[in-house]
């Protein structure tokens, strides 16, 4: 049996056809010079992507606002009390994460404090090896460090992705209140006006000065002659939407907040707020007076603190007071109707201010 090979040539010359180097190196040209201008446009397209969710997330936290006000007759208070819980915890339950709430409601603290307690907002989220833990107690297992730090309606996808929390007192051990920093974080930030006070003050003196839309809750205790602090019994809501005398389209409830990377603990200006220690990027549950955490779950347009939104990257003695994103050349904010604005990084302070405060009594055009 005779099998025929055919062999395919140039011509009758005999020899195989195949690329030169020239030309593959114009083919491997070519592709290169596709992938570079299709790159830009995929990265593009990810982050059109991550803008989308980052203003969905915005809009979540606006639904589990009013959702508060329906079932409690009023706005969720930015603090329970000094050191205690914040905005963001107190929303758990109208995100989906009620599980996360009654966990801190149940974890006691030093005296055996439990009820909207300081257990999660002091000391408990250090590590089982640390020595600073609840008087030998188990802290957080990982897995729970892990829920707290992937709610991801508090997080921007532009900048991070969950979990994100900070849990190694290594980390945060820098400056005395260092029990306030550790636990989730957020980059969002509830928009925060000063009065006669400092605008950082969450204290029960300053329930009536904050010009901002959220102000400390009517909170009760009982003093039951034990040692430590007072064990809070119950709250309320201090304010309802009728506080927001200008319109609710016209006023700044929450933000994205800008905060320092790349930050030095040991170079940071010691007579700043605790909280600026990591650049404004410690945890949102807890806010104490004079700074003791708020930096971390608030932001300001005050003179003097932050007029201005952050430039990306910005690292300025004010910065971790200001708001700011990762997305270019604008900052999402949620308005008091629920709806989400993306507002210009070079909008005049003048209008960032009438937007922040609730009682100035002018009505602005929201950028």
């Amino acid at each position: 049996m005779f099998q025929c090979n055919t062999v395919l040539n140039g011509g009758g010359g005999g020899k195989r056809l195949a690329f030169t180097l020239v030309e593959l190196l114009v083919v491997i040209a070519i592709i290169g010079i596709l992938i570079g201008l299709l790159l830009p446009a995929v990265q593009a397209a990810r982050e059109a992507a991550r803008r989308m969710q980052c203003t969905n997330n915005l809009k979540q936290i606006g639904l589990a606002v009013h959702n508060f006000h329906d079932a409690r007759e009023g706005l969720p208070p930015a603090c329970l009390a000094p050191y205690r819980m914040t905005i963001f915890p107190i929303l758990y339950p109208y995100l989906e994460q009620q599980s996360l709430y009654d966990l801190m409601c149940s974890t006691s603290d030093y005296y055996n404090n439990n009820t909207f307690s300081k257990g999660l907002t002091a000391n408990c989220w250090w590590s089982k090896t640390s020595t600073v833990q609840l008087f030998g107690r188990a802290p957080l297992t990982d897995e729970q460090r892990q829920a707290y730090g992937s709610v991801t309606a508090y997080i921007c996808p532009s900048r991070r992705s969950a979990p994100a929390y900070l849990n190694d007192p290594s980390e945060t051990s820098k400056r005395s209140a260092a029990q306030y920093y550790a636990g989730p974080q957020t980059d969002y930030a509830m928009s925060q006006s000063s009065g006669t006070h400092g605008w950082h003050e969450f204290s029960t003196k300053d329930r009536t000065e904050v010009r901002g839309p959220f102000r400390i809750a009517k909170s009760n205790f009982q003093y039951d002659g034990l040692p430590g602090p007072q064990v809070m019994t119950t709250y309320s809501p201090r304010d309802s939407f009728a506080r927001l005398i200008d319109g609710t389209s016209n006023q700044f409830l929450f933000g994205e907040k800008h905060f320092i990377t790349d930050y030095d603990v040991s170079d940071n200006y010691p007579t700043l707020g605790v909280c600026d220690t990591l650049g404004g990027d410690c945890t949102y549950l807890c806010a104490g007076e004079w700074g003791t955490g708020v930096v971390s779950s608030a932001r300001t347009v005050d003179p003097w603190w932050a007029d201005v939104l952050a430039q990306p990257r910005e690292k300025e003695w004010n910065s971790a007071h200001k708001f700011g994103s990762a997305h270019a050349g604008v900052v999402n904010f949620l308005m008091g109707d629920g709806s989400v604005r993306a507002v210009s990084l070079t909008t005049p302070h003048n209008v960032l201010y009438a937007l922040s405060v609730v009682d100035d009594g002018e009505t602005v055009v929201a950028p």
